[in-house]
C-alpha cells in the first residue's frame, strides 16, 4: 500500500529536511503585562516557545501585501519558516527572531506567524510569516 511506503520513508525524509535547517530561530509568545509603578510603564516579557534549527525562505513567488495607514504606504514581505516535524506550541501572532543564519540580512529580523498549515505525513512543520516593522 502506498500509505505504508510513505510511512516507511518518513524518517529518512525528515532527516533530509532537518539537514537543510541551517538557521536558528527563536519563537516567542507575548507574556503577561507587568506594570512598573516607579516608571509608569507596562511591559510584556516574551515567553520562549521554541529555540532551535529552522529554515527561512521566500515563497516560490514573491508575496507582498501593501496597506495605506494615514499617509504612509506599508509593504510587508511574506516568508516561510520550516522547523522539525515534531515541534509544537507555535501559534498565530507568535514572534520569530532569526538568531543565526547563513543569510546576514535575516539576522535579528523579526517576523510574525500569520498561518499554520497542516498536512498528512509531515516531513517538517512550515509556518507562514510576515515581516514585523
Amino acid at each position: 500500500m502506498l500509505g505504508d511506503a510513505i510511512a516507511q520513508a518518513l524518517p529518512g525524509l525528515r532527516l533530509n529536511a532537518e539537514s537543510v535547517m541551517r538557521d536558528t530561530a527563536l519563537v516567542s509568545a507575548t507574556g503577561a503585562a507587568t506594570f512598573d509603578p516607579d516608571t509608569g510603564q507596562t511591559t510584556n516579557t516574551p515567553i520562549e516557545v521554541y529555540y532551535g534549527p529552522a529554515r527561512l525562505r521566500m515563497p516560490s513567488s514573491m508575496v507582498e501585501s501593501s496597506s495605506v495607514f494615514g499617509d504612509v504606504d506599508v509593504t510587508k514581505q511574506r516568508f516561510i519558516l520550516s522547523v522539525p516535524h515534531d515541534v509544537t506550541g507555535i501559534e498565530l501572532d507568535h514572534v520569530v527572531t532569526m538568531i543565526e543564519s547563513d543569510d546576514p540580512s535575516a539576522l535579528d529580523r523579526e517576523f510574525r506567524v500569520i498561518s499554520i498549515p497542516s498536512r498528512s505525513f509531515p516531513i517538517e512543520r512550515a509556518f507562514g510569516l510576515e515581516t514585523v516593522e
